[in-house]
């Protein structure tokens, strides 16, 4: 007799470490302060494993969300990242690193499953989020609602993962990403805030991808921007740094916008407000006084995230 998916599926999570704080004080290393646990899944039906290790900053009583980094290229770099931390646990939320793979062909197909959350990644991931809250005394991170990033092709996880469960989305970042020809429903993602960080240089991902679902989004008033790293490769751990300049601002410019301090559910985006941003000589500017055509610029939360893109692109 078959047995179930349920038998097969084990879960575990101990403490990892306590580190140094995302807020307040730091130590002499400047790492930030907090408790990050660890858990893993084995989900056989869809021969799917996930794990993940969540960092939890010092003095956040009851988290927000959780900001989602899927482990794929420069993904643990970035999950390391002491400004990442500080800024996530600025806000109030925590943060994953997201490991997936597929159990029985490890590493056949192994960048599928980064792609699609539909491959295992969503299942794996709501019940990371439930050990979690057993495990950390949390019963908030049961049902948080995610941020994603995603470098390469694992910018495409968090789209997919909206595709499933957009009132659980707040919003996605792709880092030199592609699609490769998934579907996504353009009606689910409009809604949802996105950043694209594009490196100019891209040998692997190109740009013209992620120029064309930008502008796709756009032109259906998406409040999405892209932003162009001057001279940036597929690979680049100082490129990667550099984008904080605007990934930091926005990332706490959007949790804000969307969590505000109700327990409603994720608010709106109105592309009325915000910032506006266009490539070129055209200074960013408030999105009521742009002159311009709005759905050929990028949209940005507020005044921060203009400045940060200027510093990330060069304009």
């Amino acid at each position: 007799m078959k047995k179930s998916t349920d038998q097969f599926r084990r879960v575990t999570a101990v403490v990892l470490a306590v580190v140094l704080p995302a807020s307040g004080p730091r130590s002499a290393l400047g790492q930030v302060i907090g408790t990050e646990l660890t858990a893993a899944v084995n989900l056989d039906a869809s021969d799917a494993w996930v794990s993940g290790e969540l960092f939890i900053a010092d003095g956040i009583d009851e988290a927000r969300c959780v900001m989602v980094v899927v482990d794929w290229g420069l993904g643990a770099g970035l999950y390391h990242n002491q400004e990442l931390r500080q800024t996530v646990g600025s806000v109030g939320c925590g943060l994953l690193l997201l490991r997936m793979r597929f159990i029985r062909t490890r590493t056949a197909n192994a960048g599928q499953i980064v792609r699609d959350a539909a491959l295992g990644g969503s299942e794996g991931l709501g019940i990371l989020a439930e050990d979690f809250a057993r495990a950390f005394g949390r019963p908030e991170l049961a049902t948080a609602p995610f941020l994603f990033w995603g470098h390469s092709a694992a910018g495409t996880f968090g789209l997919t993962y909206a595709g499933l469960h957009p009132d659980r989305t707040i919003a996605f970042v792709r880092h030199n990403s592609h699609l490769r020809d998934l579907p996504v429903d353009m009606g689910v993602l409009t809604g949802i805030p996105g950043l694209m960080i594009v490196g100019e240089d891209d040998q692997v991902a190109g740009t013209e991808d992620a120029r064309g679902l930008w502008a796709a989004g756009r032109a259906d008033q998406a409040p999405w921007a892209i932003a162009v790293q001057p001279g940036a490769p597929h690979n680049s751990a100082r490129h990667l740094v550099e984008a904080n300049a605007l990934l930091l601002p926005w990332v706490a410019a959007v949790v804000e916008l969307r969590l505000g301090s109700g327990d409603s559910g994720l608010r709106p985006v109105s592309v009325a407000r915000g910032w506006i941003a266009g490539e070129g000589a055209r200074e960013p500017m408030p999105a009521g006084l742009y002159s311009g055509a709005p759905h050929q610029a990028s949209w940005l939360p507020d005044e921060a995230t203009a400045r940060g893109w200027q510093r990330v692109t060069g304009n």
